[in-house]
């Protein structure tokens, strides 16, 4: 089995308009590897794009490694017995963790070629598990504690602790957080229960409400919300539920702007993060033709970028984006 990666190198928002054809970054594959390491494994991770490079987690048969590629592919950190998480790039530094059954080990920051490694203590109550360990500004992290009576999310910077509490939350999502280090999350009131009222914050110094969902605002159109959702500056891209179905939109400023309707411009959304940079939308769907897409939504325009049974051009000729198995077409989320 061959598996290709394609990357689509971009500056600004501008040479989205100008795509061609995506470029070949990696094929990886137990022999006849282009730009990678033959017998990695990397399926299971999510890429960073930044101006340093495209990096990305994998595994080989010795164990769970970071790979970076620019010029040439170059494995940039290694471990015998943790998983890393995905890299994530705040203000052009890419960021990831070491976690395992016993939660999160050291983190990883590199910016400019140059890596730090941090050794983590004390994040919480012995024995208490750490999750999602998401970058934010000056150095800072956020992360949640996986214990019944916590329910808050807890701020890391420079080894101090500090809390960010909501007040009364049931439950809290994984945050995400924008390119600048601004952190967004889903908030559960009451009780982890679906009913239960649903609150979509921003943290950027204060906490700040960006969306409601009926159980929260009787007066809200909103029935319900995912918590796989992207932040740009002051603009929020997420999958919602109203009245008339499921809908991609856009929110900045209080308005919500609908980018594309399941049963209108597409067939159903992916249970895939967004991500959202300078204006530029891309999400992952179904068209109405069951086909696995990559759409991309910028100024106003949406239209599909990559489309399953599209053809490609690779160092050994002409592909075809397909795969057996639909699922697994595009393996995981975008960059």
């Amino acid at each position: 089995m061959k598996t290709f990666i394609f990357t689509l190198m971009f500056i600004s928002t501008s040479s989205y308009a100008g795509y061609g054809k995506p470029q070949l970054l990696a094929r990886y594959s137990g022999a006849d590897a282009f730009n990678a390491p033959e017998g990695l494994y990397c399926f299971g991770s999510e890429p960073a794009a930044s101006i340093d490079g495209v990096f990305l987690g994998c595994q080989d048969e010795n164990g769970f490694l970071m790979m970076k590629w620019n010029s040439s592919p170059s494995i940039i950190a290694r471990s015998e017995r943790s998983q890393f998480s995905h890299p994530k790039e705040v203000n052009g530094k890419i960021s990831w963790y070491e976690f395992n059954e016993a939660g999160v080990q050291r983190a990883f920051e590199e910016q400019d070629g140059v890596q730090k490694i941090i050794d983590l203590k004390n994040l919480g109550p012995v024995f208490s598990m750490v999750d999602s360990f998401t970058p934010g500004k000056d150095g800072s992290y956020v992360y949640r504690l996986q214990l019944e009576a916590s329910k808050n999310l807890n701020l890391w910077q420079n080894h101090s602790i500090s809390t960010l509490s909501v007040g009364e939350a049931a439950h809290i999502f994984p945050p995400s957080s924008s390119h600048q280090g601004d952190l967004i999350a889903k908030i559960r009131r009451g009780s982890i229960d679906e009913s239960s009222a649903d609150e979509l914050m921003v943290w950027d110094g204060s906490y700040k409400t960006v969306l409601k969902d009926r159980d929260a605002d009787a007066t809200s159109s909103v029935k319900a919300f995912r918590h796989q959702y992207a932040i740009d500056q002051d603009e929020v891209a997420l999958v919602l539920t109203d009245s008339i179905g499921e809908a991609m939109v856009l929110i900045k400023n209080g308005v919500t702007k609908v980018v594309a309707r399941a049963g209108r411009d597409l067939l159903s959304f992916d249970y895939f993060s967004p991500k959202l940079r300078e204006g530029v939308l891309l999400f992952r769907g179904m068209d109405f033709q069951k086909r696995k897409v990559l759409y991309l939504y910028e100024k106003g325009l949406l239209r599909p970028l990559l489309t399953q049974g599209d053809t490609v051009h690779t160092d050994k000729g002409v592909a075809v984006v397909d795969y057996k198995n639909q699922d697994a077409i595009f393996y995981g989320a975008l960059a």
